[in-house]
């Protein structure tokens, strides 16, 4: 039997069960607390993690749910998110009867159209949803050390494959959702400029 600890990642609060986690405009400080909610929880088997704009939609539920069945220990599976456009977003909240699998992007790490399969050549990371044994999380926690947005996720995967066991499990056959909001990943007050110039060559 596993236990999983299921995680979801607001851009200004971040909660667990009954844990919240509040921050400032532009300081999100992901890494502190996913590591504290993993110590909060780390007799759970593993850790699910979403983003609050990321979803697997209905159609893929049975595969999710057999690739929680199948979980070994020291796995991670990682996902490359397929991006929607503000108005499918906009749909897609409201409940319409759209095809989401109509217009979409990849946009997280191979830039692919919809015609693309998701991580292929691409490392990927612990990013907007991965499913990750805990075990590994707790000997290779987050770096605190990134406190706004970005590259804490390929950061830490490289080390868990480095310095463990781990057997990373790539997805091509399915991926999640992910809504339009507004992005200013590269404005030097939104993410911090000691680490996007050394930027983590994640695949050597």
């Amino acid at each position: 039997m596993r236990t999983i600890m299921f995680t979801i990642f607001l851009r200004s609060v971040f909660l667990t069960k009954l844990y919240i986690y509040h921050t400032q405009r532009g300081v999100y400080k992901r890494s502190e607390k996913l590591n504290k909610i993993v110590q909060l929880h780390k007799d759970f088997d593993f850790m699910f993690c979403f983003d609050s704009d990321a979803y697997f939609h209905e159609s893929n539920f049975p595969d999710v749910l057999e690739k929680i069945k199948s979980l070994e220990k020291n796995d991670i599976h990682l996902f490359e998110m397929a991006s929607l456009d503000d108005k499918t977003s906009q749909q897609v909240i409201n409940g319409d009867d759209i095809d989401p699998f109509d217009n979409y992007r990849f946009s997280t790490f191979t830039i692919q159209d919809k015609s693309g399969t998701p991580l292929k050549g691409a490392f990927g990371g612990l990013g907007g949803v991965f499913l990750c044994c805990t075990d590994l999380l707790l000997r290779e926690p987050f770096n605190e050390s990134f406190i706004t947005w970005g590259d804490e996720d390929v950061e830490a995967l490289t080390r868990i494959k480095d310095n463990t066991e781990a057997k990373l499990i790539r997805n091509h056959d399915m991926f999640p959702f992910h809504l339009y909001h507004y992005r200013d990943m590269y404005n030097e007050d939104y993410i911090t400029p000691m680490m996007r110039d050394e930027r983590w060559e994640a695949d050597k």
